[in-house]
C-alpha cells in the first residue's frame, strides 16, 4: 500500500521573528504622535502597518527629543482595530494624538536616537526589535531637520534620582558640567498651583544651584561574577509559567495560587533556579551583544514576586547577586519597574538580616542605583515596623561612619548613591542623624540634585509632614494588579 504523503505546516514565527524578517513588508497604515510634542519634549511615536486581515502591527516609541533619545518602546502585534482604537483613545484621553506622515515619524526617532548617541546614551535595549517595524534609517528617506535639545542645549528632565543618577555622569562627561540644562520631574511630588513642582529652576543644570562645590565622587562598577547555571532544571513545571508570552507583566489568580500551594523547600529552589539561570542568561546577552530580546526576561520578576509572598529569607544571597550586576542587565530585565519589583522583595526577605544586608552596602565596585535598594529596605523598616526605627537609625549611623572611617573611598562611596541615601533619611525623618548630615555637606560630599541644600534637609527632617507612598506593602495579588496597571496603556 502506497505511503500517505504527509503535509508539512509551515513553522508559525513568533511576533519577534515575524517583526525582524516580515514586518517592514507590510504597508504603512498610519503615524501619530503626542499633540505639543515639541514643547513637552518627551512623546509616544505610533508606527501601525497594516496586515492583509486587516489586523494592525504597532510599534510604540517613547522619544525624549530634548536629551535621552529613545526611552522605551513596546510593540502590538496582530492588534484588532478595535484594539487600536482603544489604545489611541487611552493616549488622547491624556492629550491626544495627531496624524504625521511616515517620513516625519522616521525623522523625529531616528533623529532623537542621532541626537543621543552624540551625548554617548544609547537608545533603550527593546530599540533593537522595534527599529524593524521602522524603515531602514538610509538615504531613501527623506531628511527633515528638526531641533533637538532645548534653547540650544541638552535638556534632561529626570523623573527620579535614580534617572538622574544615571544620566548625569554621562552628559558631564561628554558635554561637561554646566553646559545642559537639568529638571528633576519628581513623580512623587505633588503639583503646585502652576502644575509643577521641581528642586530646580527650570532651565538651569543642578550645578548651577546647588552643587558647584561638591567634590565628585563615583564609584566605578567592577564585579567578578560567579559561575551561573547553564541549564535551567525546574522541579515543579508548573513555573513554566513564567514564561508564556501572554503572563509577561501578570498571572492569573488561579495560577498564583496553585504555585504557592507547591512545597514550600522545593518551590523556593526551583525560584532561586530561576534567577541565578536568568542572570547568567541575561549576561551571555550582554556580552554577545545577541539583539532577540523576547518574553522570557520578566521570569525574574515572577521569581521575585513569588519569594517575596514566601518570606523567603533563605533567598537572600540570590536576590542580592542580582543587585550585584550593571545598569545594562538592570535595563534588559526590568526597564523601568525596577522599583515595582525589587525593592519591596527585598524588604520582605531580608526584614530579620539587616547585618547581612549592611555587609551588602559596603561591597566594592556595585552600581549605586541597585545598591540604594538595601539602603531602602531598612527604611521599609523604619516605617512599617515602628517599633524598630531606632534600629533602623543605628543601622544608618553605621552605614555612615563606615563611609568616613574609610575616607569617602570610591570604591564604596559615591556622591550620587549619598544623596539618595539623605533622601531615604528624609521619608523616615532621621533627624538623629543631622550631625552626620551636616558633615557631609561640609564637606561638600553630597549631589543635592533630590535631597536639596542642607537647609532644606534640615527643616524637612524635623518636620511632621510623612506620605510614605512608596513604602507600602502589598500581597503578591495586589502586586500584580498594580504591575498590570502600570503597563495596561500597552497591554
Amino acid at each position: 500500500m502506497a505511503k500517505k504523503k504527509v503535509k508539512s505546516n509551515p513553522q508559525q514565527l513568533s511576533p519577534e521573528k515575524y517583526i525582524r524578517t516580515k514586518a517592514r513588508a507590510l504597508p504603512i497604515e498610519e503615524c501619530l504622535i503626542r499633540k505639543g510634542w515639541r514643547e513637552f519634549g518627551l512623546t509616544e511615536v505610533l508606527v501601525a502597518r497594516k496586515f492583509k486581515s486587516g489586523n494592525l502591527l504597532v510599534g510604540i516609541y517613547l522619544t525624549d527629543i530634548f536629551c535621552l533619545g529613545v526611552k522605551d518602546t513596546h510593540f502590538r502585534f496582530n492588534c484588532s482595530p478595535e484594539e487600536y482604537n482603544d489604545l489611541t483613545d487611552y493616549v488622547s484621553s491624556s492629550g491626544g494624538f495627531e496624524t504625521i506622515s511616515y517620513e516625519e515619524a522616521h525623522n523625529i526617532i531616528y533623529g532623537a536616537v542621532s541626537y543621543a548617541e552624540d551625548l554617548g546614551i544609547e537608545p533603550n535595549k527593546s530599540f533593537e526589535l522595534t527599529q524593524y517595524i521602522l524603515e531602514e534609517d538610509t538615504e531613501k528617506i527623506p531628511l527633515i531637520e528638526y531641533e533637538f535639545g532645548h534653547n540650544g542645549k541638552p535638556f534632561l528632565v529626570a523623573n527620579n534620582l535614580l534617572e538622574a543618577s544615571k544620566y548625569t555622569p554621562i552628559l558631564n562627561k561628554n558635554v561637561g558640567e554646566g553646559n545642559y540644562e537639568f529638571l528633576l520631574n519628581d513623580e512623587d511630588n505633588e503639583e503646585d498651583d502652576d502644575g509643577m513642582e521641581n528642586d530646580f529652576e527650570y532651565g538651569h543644570t543642578p550645578y548651577d544651584i546647588a552643587d558647584r562645590d561638591v567634590n565628585y565622587i563615583k564609584t566605578e562598577y567592577m564585579y567578578n561574577a560567579p559561575y551561573y547555571p547553564e541549564e535551567l532544571i525546574l522541579t515543579h513545571p508548573e513555573l513554566k509559567e513564567f514564561y508564556k508570552e501572554k503572563n509577561s507583566y501578570s498571572l492569573p489568580d488561579e495560577i498564583i495560587k496553585t504555585i504557592l500551594k507547591l512545597p514550600r523547600n522545593t518551590l523556593i529552589e526551583d525560584l532561586n533556579n530561576i534567577i541565578l539561570y536568568e542572570i547568567g542568561r541575561h549576561i551571555r546577552i550582554l556580552e554577545d551583544n545577541i539583539t532577540e530580546i523576547d518574553e522570557k526576561h520578566f521570569a525574574i520578576m515572577h521569581a521575585l514576586f513569588f519569594l517575596g509572598e514566601l518570606k523567603a529569607e533563605e533567598s537572600l544571597d540570590v536576590i542580592l547577586e542580582i543587585m550585584r550586576q550593571n545598569m545594562d542587565f538592570c535595563d534588559i530585565v526590568f526597564g523601568d519597574t525596577t522599583s515595582d519589583i525589587l525593592p519591596l522583595t527585598l524588604y520582605y526577605v531580608s526584614r530579620s538580616k539587616l547585618d547581612k544586608l549592611f555587609d551588602f552596602a559596603k561591597e566594592p565596585n556595585l552600581e549605586a542605583f541597585l545598591r540604594i535598594y538595601a539602603f531602602e529596605t531598612v527604611c521599609f523598616i523604619a516605617i512599617n515596623e515602628p517599633e524598630r526605627r531606632a534600629e533602623s537609625i543605628e543601622w544608618y549611623r553605621k552605614m555612615l561612619h563606615f563611609f568616613h572611617d574609610t575616607n569617602y573611598n570610591a570604591d564604596t562611596f559615591d556622591t550620587y548613591l549619598i544623596g539618595l541615601v539623605i533622601y531615604n533619611l528624609l521619608e523616615i525623618r532621621a533627624k538623629e542623624l543631622l550631625p552626620e548630615i551636616n558633615y557631609l555637606y561640609d564637606n561638600h560630599l553630597v549631589e543635592t540634585t533630590g535631597c536639596g541644600y542642607y537647609e532644606e534637609v534640615e527643616e524637612e527632617i524635623q518636620s511632621d509632614s510623612q506620605t510614605h507612598a512608596d513604602y507600602q506593602t502589598y500581597n503578591i495579588f495586589d502586586r500584580y494588579k498594580n504591575l498590570e496597571k502600570k503597563w495596561n496603556w500597552v497591554k
